[in-house]
């Protein structure tokens, strides 16, 4: 064995360098998959993030009554969710998908700067970090959003973080997300009616564990239903959660 390892060290020692960058790599990548994961679970728990989605083309209160009898189900909170539109500084338009917050403690948000969420707040908005940043807005600023023809303006009231728009692209045309051209954010109740949205509920955030809702909700909700996602299946967070 000495004897081979003399006659061929050179393609000896580039094999033992080629093992010894494998080690090195795999354990670096299993290291930021593992810190992903605590993070992820981290901030998931620390802002309650919902177990299951379901959304509609509206529900009414005898739908959102069923549900919570549904076995299984621990909370469920009501939202409306819409994406508008907002110019930048090169005139091209940026989009935003904004919520309204029925149960403020099922998919929490965690605030960064400026005030902290308050539905009673009028013509104001909080915008995820990422496209604040990348758009130059701070806490504070004005911004004109637009919805069917109807335009707003609007007060930045804070800056802050989703776990449920862990990686948030905007369009299923993309991959990587573009935070200059696709945000996401949480909007205060009036802007509902300022932006001329009929419906008061389009999107069901749910606390569960081991439900029903899956099995039920299109027989439920008939035409009206639109899709149904739980922790595996919502892609912006089970891009995260599945790294690891």
């Amino acid at each position: 064995m000495i004897r081979s390892v003399r006659q061929f060290k050179l393609q000896f020692v580039s094999v033992l360098l080629l093992a010894m960058l494998s080690v090195v790599i795999y354990s670096g990548l299993e290291g930021i998959w593992r810190g992903i994961e605590c993070e992820f679970d981290s901030f998931a728990n620390e802002t309650d993030l919902a177990d299951e989605w379901v959304s509609a083309v509206y529900f009414t209160s005898d739908d959102v009554a069923a549900i919570k009898q549904m076995n299984g189900v621990s909370g469920v909170s009501q939202r409306l969710r819409i994406t508008v539109s907002s110019p930048s500084d090169d005139s091209s338009d940026t989009y935003l998908c904004l919520d309204t917050v029925g149960d403020e403690s099922i998919s929490s948000m965690k605030l960064v700067s400026g005030k902290k969420y308050d539905k009673t707040l009028t013509d104001s908005v909080w915008l995820d970090r990422d496209y604040v940043e990348e758009n130059g807005i701070s806490a504070g600023q004005m911004i004109d959003i637009s919805y069917n023809g109807n335009t707003v303006r609007t007060t930045v009231a804070g800056v802050v973080m989703s776990a449920e728009k862990a990686h948030y692209i905007g369009t299923t045309d993309n991959y990587i997300p573009e935070h200059n051209k696709y945000g996401y954010g949480f909007m205060s109740d009036d802007m509902r009616e300022k932006l001329g949205v009929q419906i008061s509920c389009n999107l069901l955030e749910i606390k569960s564990s081991d439900s029903d809702v899956k099995t039920n909700i299109n027989e439920l909700l008939g035409e009206r239903f639109i899709a149904y996602y739980d922790r595996d299946t919502l892609f912006d967070v089970s891009f995260v959660s599945g790294q690891a």
